[in-house]
């Protein structure tokens, strides 16, 4: 009798991400003006601080767990009680499992400032380094669970924070010219190629001398 093995469960969280924004040394944030004043000059200047922050939502449950089911040596209550060492199968079983960070699920995030505000003093811009030496310990500047950046302004706006997911392999999303063909929204390299010769083959547009190549259709042109 042969049994197959399944394949292992994927495991699916929820990212919550937080944005919120902090002004400081703003006008109408001052003190001492009074009604008759009309000097509003101040040696400071108007600033404005944006956090983007994330975290799995079950991360805390996760965490509340494992200290629930973490053995307690004694009362931890009695001062003169005495530490003694768990087992180490105990110990084992209340290690903590990885705790997955904001900037794992991504690999570069970009602000973009409206036009009036853009140059080079506006720019906001995160690229995931790679790993030093093949290790595989992130460094510092990718592993966090939030993003601050201050800039001067007093006025509103509207900017758009861009984020691009960390997959491997990497996916890319389709044109809808595409997507008709190989029925797809976003694939990664190998099965986009896979999709489109699978066309290739059904449509009989192989040619017959080289089944490398083929010819374009309607469908294939408008790709192209």
């Amino acid at each position: 009798m042969c049994i197959a093995n399944n394949p292992p469960l994927k495991r699916w969280k929820t990212l919550r991400i937080w944005i919120t924004n902090t002004a400081e040394d703003q006008i109408w944030q001052g003190s001492g003006l009074t009604v008759d004043s009309f000097d509003f000059s101040s040696n400071l200047e108007p600033t404005y601080r944006v956090k983007i922050e994330g975290r799995l939502l079950d991360d805390d449950d996760d965490l509340a767990t494992d200290e629930e089911a973490r053995p307690v040596n004694g009362d931890a209550s009695d001062p003169d009680r005495m530490d003694e060492d768990a087992p180490a199968d105990t110990k084992s079983k209340t290690n903590k499992r990885p705790r997955y960070r904001f900037s794992h699920f991504f690999r570069a995030l970009h602000v973009d400032f409206p036009a009036n505000r853009r140059g080079s003093e506006q720019s906001v811009e995160w690229k995931k380094p790679e790993r030093a030496g093949g290790s595989s310990n992130l460094p510092a500047a990718a592993d966090f669970d939030e993003l601050t950046f201050k800039r001067n302004g007093d006025e509103n706006m509207n900017i758009t924070i861009n984020l691009i997911r960390h997959e491997e392999p990497e996916r890319y999303a389709l044109t809808p010219e595409l997507e008709d063909i190989i029925d797809m929204r976003e694939g990664t390299r190998q099965e986009i190629v896979m999709g489109i010769w699978e066309y290739v083959k059904m449509m009989g547009l192989q040619e017959d001398e080289d089944k490398r190549n083929f010819r374009c259709d309607e469908l294939l042109r408008k790709v192209s």
